[in-house]
């Protein structure tokens, strides 16, 4: 019957052509919103950073700051994949194990049991993999200050001949930062394989299952074809790769976690102007200190004492005074 095959192999490109156009549409719109949040992300954390007070910058190395700040965009950018695919792996998963139930419990209990020992390896997985991801971005921020820091200093360590203790503690850095990275691969490793074998795992202990139940005439009874129980079969193993992904997800995001840790710190310093601050209004340039005192500590010394000083708009004014007066402190004051 040509006319029935024409008919089929219509609809069988019509469908195919719809399911195009959805993951297009769902392209589209990942990248847009995923483009849009990172871009108010970066700009939301750089206006927070060069608004903060002068001694938070003091804690931390400029490379480690920098590693701190790019790792909003990477939270950006993982939390926006991650979202979406779990959101549609979890929607898939539940359908397909509600399908499972429908078509035989049994079976269905099953596929439900290896799915919750893939949930269980990956729970246990996972919190070993955690200590290693945030002892690691410790370091790798660490690395990244030191780096920065070996190349502004290039010249002074040639003058003084320092290339090999400079090369030995990158080396040392180095080692410690790739030795750590390897125990969390290995563990990831473990679980990656184990998520890619169940989908298998699962299909010969369903055939086996199935053919036990034909053996004992349990699929006529039971109201189970031979046409229904391959359909569980092709949902069974959507539903197993789809909680592996979901799985798989879950590592994803304590990566993501690990690195949102090291933002805290610059989302909770303090700025250096409250949101309660009064906006002076227009600046004439007339600044005037008067009976000024100033330690950088409670207990410590102080630095600046009864400092009476006036500058007049449009003029110039030079702070002059020996080493460790407190000419820099005058000037950050200011």
């Amino acid at each position: 019957n040509r006319s029935l095959v024409v008919e089929l192999a219509l609809a069988l490109f019509a469908a195919a052509f719809g399911v195009t156009l959805l993951s297009v549409a769902q392209g589209i719109v990942s990248i847009r919103f995923s483009v849009s949040s990172n871009v108010k992300a970066q700009l939301a954390i750089f206006c927070h950073v060069v608004s903060l007070r002068v001694p938070f910058f003091q804690k931390f190395s400029s490379g480690d700051l920098l590693d701190r700040i790019m790792a909003v965009s990477e939270v950006s950018e993982e939390f926006n994949s991650t979202t979406i695919r779990t959101l549609l792996t979890g929607l898939t998963t539940s359908l397909n194990l509600g399908l499972l139930f429908y078509y035989n419990a049994k079976l269905a209990l099953i596929a439900l049991l290896l799915g919750l020992m893939v949930l269980g390896v990956t729970v246990i997985g996972t919190i070993s993999i955690h200590k290693h991801y945030r002892l690691l971005m410790k370091l790798a921020g660490e690395f990244s200050g030191f780096v920065f820091e070996i190349a502004n200093a290039v010249g002074k360590i040639r003058i003084a001949g320092a290339q090999r203790r400079v090369f030995t503690l990158w080396m040392r850095r180095y080692t410690q930062q790739v030795s750590l990275m390897l125990r969390a691969q290995r563990t990831e490793d473990y679980i990656d394989t184990l998520n890619y074998s169940v989908p298998l795992m699962g299909s010969v202990l369903i055939y086996a299952a199935g053919a036990q139940l034909f053996a004992q005439g349990g699929l006529s009874g039971d109201g189970l074809t031979l046409g229904i129980f391959l359909a569980f079969n092709t949902a069974m193993a959507t539903f197993l790769i789809g909680l592996t992904s979901m799985s798989n997800t879950v590592m994803e995001l304590l990566d993501m976690f690990a690195k949102f840790k090291r933002i805290k710190p610059l989302i909770e310093a303090e700025k250096e102007s409250s949101e309660g601050s009064v906006d002076p209004g227009v600046l004439e340039g007339g600044i005037r200190l008067s009976g000024i005192q100033f330690r950088y500590q409670q207990d410590g010394p102080m630095i600046l004492t009864d400092i009476d000083l006036e500058f007049e708009p449009g003029k110039f004014f030079a702070l002059v005074g020996p080493s460790g007066c407190g000419k820099s402190t005058i000037f950050r004051l200011l």
